[in-house]
């Protein structure tokens, strides 16, 4: 196999790692509730952090350490804030339309890197992507709104604004360039971990994990150790083969995997209004990546 095909065998496996996480959190979160579940998959994922930086011979600690006051800034805005808004929204969103939803991030990207970074400035054909992207957002906004009476407007806006925190974590993390990846991984894991446990004792029962069913263990299992864990060491090893501009077009896989994911393991339905903003966000995703290379 080829380099190129190696590399576009990664990016769609990162993909279905991470379309795959909206399904588990739907499948986990009814019985764990949210603060739980999130403690729970980082917990899980630092771990598994920890276990591949024991194959990094060279890994340095001491360097870094001094960036701990800002890792945990980011860990909320990053990790604490998204986490929880998106495991709480599926309490009612189907795990497909939360990923669908997702996808305003890479749009938010393109704005926000307007004002923070020289070289990626706003264009109008790039305002032109951003503007039909958000279009199929707000069919989605309206359909749900026309069908459950307004009740889904709140969780979807909760999912819109845990993809600002993403942004803002991304951009946050420019400012750390020379701090590896994996380093930034398991210390913002550890973070969320001592955030959201405490907090759950409080507010939720996770004392009552017996009770949960073994699709709920699964899934937390799979939450922690693949989306959570594995994906940030993929993403890391992948933007080192093949470049951070390759592995942003994981953009434009995510919202159809986590459609078809949705369907495929949990039996939602794909109805037309999902369909029509799925391809208007991709269109507008394409015409402002296109934009961007050129």
């Amino acid at each position: 196999m080829s380099e190129q095909k190696r590399n576009v065998a990664l990016l769609i496996l990162l993909a279905l790692v991470w379309s795959s996480s909206f399904s588990a959190i739907k499948l986990a979160v009814v019985e764990t509730g949210p603060l739980t579940l999130v403690g729970l998959r980082t917990l899980i994922g630092f771990f598994v952090v920890l276990l591949f930086i024991q194959f990094q011979a060279d890994f340095a600690w001491r360097p870094y350490l001094r960036h701990l006051p800002y890792l945990f800034i980011m860990s909320v805005v990053g990790m604490s804030l998204p986490f929880y808004l998106i495991s709480d929204a599926e309490l009612v969103l189907d795990s497909s339309l939360t990923g669908l939803l997702m996808s305003v991030g890479p749009l938010l990207t393109i704005i926000g890197a307007h004002f923070f970074a020289e070289d990626e400035r706003v264009t109008v054909s790039k305002v032109i992507g951003v503007l039909i992207g958000l279009s199929g957002v707000v069919i989605l906004f309206g359909h749900a709104a026309i069908n459950a009476g307004g009740a889904y407007i709140i969780p979807q806006i909760m999912v819109c604004c845990a993809t600002g925190c993403y942004v803002a974590a991304a951009l946050m993390a420019r400012r750390l360039p020379q701090v590896p990846a994996l380093f930034i991984a398991l210390v913002i894991m550890g973070f969320v971990t001592i955030q959201m446990l405490p907090l759950a004792f409080i507010f939720e029962q996770p004392l009552a994990w017996q009770s949960w069913s073994s699709d709920a263990w699964l899934a937390i299992l799979w939450l922690g150790a693949l989306p959570t864990g594995f994906a940030f060491f993929l993403r890391y090893h992948l933007i080192k083969r093949a470049g951070a501009g390759f592995t942003s077009f994981i953009g434009y896989l995510i919202p159809v995997f986590s459609v078809f994911l949705g369907a495929l393991l949990l039996g939602e339905t794909l109805g037309l209004d999902k369909f029509v903003a799925l391809g208007l966000i991709l269109t507008g995703l394409a015409v402002a990546q296109r934009t961007a290379q050129t």
